[in-house]
């Protein structure tokens, strides 16, 4: 651990009874780079599904700030939805509904031209 800059340890005293699913609440907020004793499945929260964004955004060659400014949105949302903080059911609703209605996201959805009348 010599080589890791940051490192910090620390403890907390809790009831034998929840030591299992504190640890995996204190894995999923910190998201320690040396901790592969979890199985990512049990970090999350949402039925157990996790986030594969961090994945696919590192395959890209893409920062969590990029993936921002092209959405429009504040990086801290990337960062939730990589952590399965947030996000996660909303994904995993639009898949199940694609595969319901056999389509793709893209096919929820279509660009439409305001039209120059329309009131506000």
């Amino acid at each position: 651990m010599s080589n890791h800059t940051g490192v910090r340890i620390a403890y907390l005293e809790v009831e034998v009874n929840l030591l299992h699913w504190v640890e995996l609440a204190l894995i999923r907020w910190f998201n320690p780079p040396l901790n592969y004793s979890v199985e990512f499945n049990e970090l999350n929260s949402c039925d157990g599904y996790v986030s594969r964004i961090a994945k696919l955004r590192e395959e890209k060659n893409l920062t969590q700030r990029q993936i921002a400014e092209a959405l429009g949105l504040d990086v801290s949302r990337v960062r939730n939805w990589e952590k399965s903080r947030d996000g996660v059911k909303m994904f995993v609703r639009v898949a199940k509904l694609c595969e319901l209605l056999n389509c793709e996201p893209k096919d929820l959805y279509e660009a439409v031209e305001p039209e120059e009348d329309a009131e506000l």
